[in-house]
């Protein structure tokens, strides 16, 4: 890249760590918790290329279901993916190497996932990524979430403050994701994006966003990031 970027908002679920075997399992799980039927082959696929949320899933799983229903769904989820996680989830390859690398290097690195926060914050503690990231931030129910531009100003501004960058703007971070949610949110806000295509989006839907660019694992980001002046 011809200019630096010393912000760097880094996605969780297939950014840093690979959390799709931890996702689907709770999600089967809670499905036949549910007393639904088993999804048909690439229902779960899409669900994670999308980013979207569990009641979106749900939603659009079951057409008309109740708030109620949609919360218990969300409430068995969570209860499976707790155990799942811990057994399955893993970092890619890389991950701590390449943040301690960017750390030297002078990088302001913050977290910014929509996965449910209390559950982000557990993965960032038990993996061993906390001492890397000054902050992160998840999914806050009632919050806007990627890819929505009210992220920037609702949610990332006032933790910029907090550190001394008010004033940056978005064109002058970069966000690490790998699914349409990332993009689009670079793209409503106007912030530079670099698609991780090793996670759980797809060529198909994420490279007509046009990233700054790509990259096919987590420490090619060096080679796109020097040592801010």
């Amino acid at each position: 890249m011809s200019r630096t970027l010393p912000i760097l908002l880094l996605d969780y679920d297939g950014t840093l760590a690979e959390t799709r075997p931890a996702i689907c399992r709770a999600i089967r799980e809670a499905l036949i918790t549910m007393g639904l039927p088993p999804l048909a082959p690439g229902v779960l696929e899409d669900h994670l290329g999308r980013g979207a949320t569990l009641a979106q899933f749900y939603k659009g799983l079951v057409p008309g279901a109740t708030p109620e229903a949609i919360a218990a769904f969300e409430a068995a989820y969570r209860a499976h993916y707790k155990q799942a996680d811990a057994e399955d989830t893993v970092l890619f390859p890389g991950v701590a190497q390449t943040l301690e690398t960017l750390r030297q290097r002078g990088y302001l690195m913050i977290a910014l996932s929509n996965k449910h926060e209390g559950t982000l914050l557990e993965g960032i503690d038990r993996l061993g990524l906390k001492p890397y990231l000054t902050a992160a931030l998840g999914a806050v129910p009632g919050l806007p979430r990627k890819p929505e531009a009210a992220v920037w100003t609702e949610r990332m501004q006032p933790v910029l403050a907090r550190l001394g960058r008010g004033e940056a703007q978005p064109s002058e971070a970069l966000l690490v994701g790998d699914t349409t949610a990332d993009l689009g949110f670079g793209q409503a806000v106007g912030m530079p994006v670099a698609w991780a295509s090793y996670g759980h989006g797809t060529p198909e839907s994420c490279t007509p966003y046009q990233p700054q660019f790509q990259i096919n694992s987590f420490p090619e980001l060096l080679d796109h990031l020097p040592k801010p002046a």
